[in-house]
């Protein structure tokens, strides 16, 4: 049975009587309304009505489901557990509950260990109005994901959908995007895109926004995507599963060096003694387990402040050693981006250095026009010692960079010297 929420949690029974016989859902080629989802989620409560253990465990499955799943398990007062894999180390008890909880999820892990963190409905709710406004959302009929519902990006994608009215898609493929209704954005990462660029066959689409987060993108990103999307804008923005939107800026026309936007409505960033980027906003999670609500989050990235515009230097965890001089692997990046098709810079542990700096690349120019080049770019502690080829630079399930992987790869001899 759905019972009757708190303001801080999901309010479904109020958008189906504002949106009951629009479309919701899109999946597997037939539509869903409000009022269709709202049945499904009736039949799903039954499972949860009077469930003994409270918090339970949501992977990835058939889209539709784990929809109707999450929304039921919600709805009855339990609280999902969302992640692409759960383990028994992740045991959460009663204690661990608060009356302003949503829903738990894990970090993606790409900087450590993951962490199972806690969010409610008004920390969200509030970015979704604001996004609403600040985006033009309105003027949309559709809203996509490339990104897995079991991620912080896809759940976000699909509840803001939901919120707002719109008609919501999850697509795993770049021709997925020819099956959008009306006006469409879409929210994803920049591999997403990136992956797709050499394939020029995708006829026109009704793209008009997209959304990519999760990745910083160059000069030379931005040219390949806008040539395959010219009609759409193309918006980049800057957070984490724990703090949401921090930045965002309009990258239709290009963006500056290192540059991460303009922060996000009530949003205050400051920058700590070691550059570290300290957030403060309406938009925060609400902690760890068995931790309190914090007031402001110290993110895993480095960076500065320019007139309200925040700068990216890099995560803290990316940092090169190299000789005592603290090297960040986006600067060596944005340096080699137009002498190969793609690349990432690393660091591999030396015992005289500490670490050298790596670089690994797609279809490079030769060796010896890329030390002259990045030579005349970088501060001699900054060029690379090792430069690497390969066809693909491997991606997390996330479809995210590790470099740490990376580096274990090297390791293990994968990469080809050139």
């Amino acid at each position: 049975m759905i019972k009757t929420k708190s303001k801080n949690q999901f309010p479904l029974k109020d958008l189906l009587t504002k949106y009951g016989s629009q479309p919701v859902i899109s999946s597997v080629g037939k539509d869903y309304t409000y009022w269709q989802l709202f049945k499904l989620v009736q039949r799903a409560t039954k499972r949860f009505d009077n469930n003994s253990e409270k918090i339970i465990k949501l992977t990835e499955n058939d889209p539709l489901k784990f929809i109707t799943d999450f929304l039921a398990i919600v709805q009855t007062e339990n609280y999902p557990l969302i992640g692409s894999f759960i383990t028994d180390q992740f045991d959460l008890k009663i204690k661990d509950l608060t009356t302003e909880t949503f829903f738990f999820g894990l970090t993606s892990g790409t900087t450590g260990e993951p962490k199972v963190y806690r969010r409610n409905w008004l920390s969200w709710k509030k970015g979704f109005d604001c996004c609403r406004k600040l985006f033009n959302l309105d003027a949309v009929q559709s809203i996509a994901t490339s990104s897995p519902l079991t991620t912080s990006l896809g759940l976000h994608t699909l509840m803001l959908a939901i919120y707002l009215g719109k008609k919501f898609y999850l697509i795993d493929n770049i021709h997925q995007l020819n099956s959008l209704s009306g006006d469409a954005c879409l929210f994803s990462v920049p591999t997403f895109l990136l992956q797709s660029s050499n394939n020029h066959n995708i006829p026109p689409n009704n793209l008009r926004t997209i959304f990519l987060g999760g990745g910083t993108l160059t000069s030379q990103g931005i040219k390949k995507i806008k040539q395959q999307f010219s009609q759409a804008k193309l918006f980049e923005f800057y957070g984490s599963s724990e703090t949401s939107f921090i930045s965002w800026q309009d990258i239709t026309n290009g963006k500056f060096k290192f540059s991460a936007g303009q922060l996000f409505p009530n949003t205050q960033v400051s920058i700590g003694l070691q550059q570290e980027i300290i957030v403060t906003s309406p938009y925060l999670f609400s902690g760890y387990l068995a931790q309190t609500p914090p007031k402001n989050w110290v993110t895993d990235d480095l960076g500065f402040l320019k007139k309200n515009h925040l700068f990216l230097l890099g995560r803290k965890a990316d940092l090169i050693d190299h000789g005592g001089n603290k090297v960040a692997p986006l600067e060596i990046e944005t340096a080699a981006s137009d002498l190969c098709q793609k690349c990432v810079a690393f660091g591999v542990e030396d015992q005289v250095y500490g670490q050298k700096i790596a670089l690994l690349m797609i279809k490079p120019i030769t060796k010896k026009q890329l030390q002259k080049k990045l030579a005349q770019r970088l501060e001699k502690f900054k060029c690379p010692n090792i430069y690497l080829v390969t066809n693909e630079i491997p991606l997390t399930s996330n479809l995210k960079i590790s470099r740490s992987q990376l580096a274990q790869a090297y390791r293990n001899g994968e990469y080809d010297e050139i």
